[in-house]
């Protein structure tokens, strides 16, 4: 099975983006490695290359719209930051508008995001909103078709990526945070036990979806 999706192309034309600014300052490669969305913004994973970890989270942690910022992998001058944007960065306001980060690269000469449309959404709506927020003009649009991956598949090729101590980490911060928000959602006097429909299977399913092709990892 196939649908068809749009993607937008977005670059900067300034350092006023608290990704373009550290790419800029420290002359590094920054490119998204995965996101996850939070009420207000989301929490991204940033991988860096040619620059110093420390000096790149603490740029980043002072600008403004990055709530924290902190090394989570380093080896020399590459490694990994985490990230809490909130919706006044470029990758807030595209997350909170509900699309999905495909890619972004942020170095001195180019700062670039491809995000991935669903197939109902108006693009126009999307590109005018993103541009008179952010700096940022529409380098380019296309419509492709995207190959719908089943829930099965998902989780063979996630089983593929990650080592057996990541996947039991994942595992037990998913549950933990569907059986936290289900016990919420219940009142008091009702029964402990509760049951998935299959749509409700589904769904939480499709929380943990890739998309397109070799995107930013994300998990929602």
């Amino acid at each position: 099975m196939a649908d068809t999706v749009a993607e937008l192309t977005f670059q900067s034309k300034g350092d006023y983006d608290p990704l373009a600014a550290a790419a800029t300052e420290h002359e590094a490669r920054l490119s998204v490695d995965g996101f996850v969305p939070q009420e207000t913004g989301l929490r991204c994973y940033l991988a860096f290359h040619d620059a110093d970890p420390a000096a790149v989270a603490e740029s980043c942690g002072a600008a403004a719209g990055v709530e924290s910022a902190r090394v989570i992998d380093k080896n020399h001058d590459a490694g990994t930051l985490e990230l809490e944007l909130s919706q006044e960065t470029l990758l807030g306001r595209l997350v909170s508008l509900g699309v999905t980060i495909e890619s972004g690269r942020f170095t001195a000469e180019r700062r670039e995001v491809v995000v991935e449309l669903p197939p109902e959404e108006d693009v126009r709506r999307i590109a005018e909103s993103v541009t008179r927020s952010h700096n940022v003009t529409v380098a380019a649009k296309r419509e492709r078709e995207r190959d719908v991956t089943t829930a099965r598949e998902f989780r063979d090729a996630l089983r593929e990526r990650l080592t057996g101590r990541q996947e039991n980490a994942l595992r037990t911060a998913f549950l933990a945070n569907y059986f936290e928000s289900q016990r919420a959602a219940v009142p008091k006097k009702s029964p402990t036990h509760s049951f998935q429909s299959d749509r409700t299977r589904t769904d939480s399913s499709r929380s943990f979806a890739p998309t397109g092709r070799q995107p930013s990892r994300v998990l929602r």
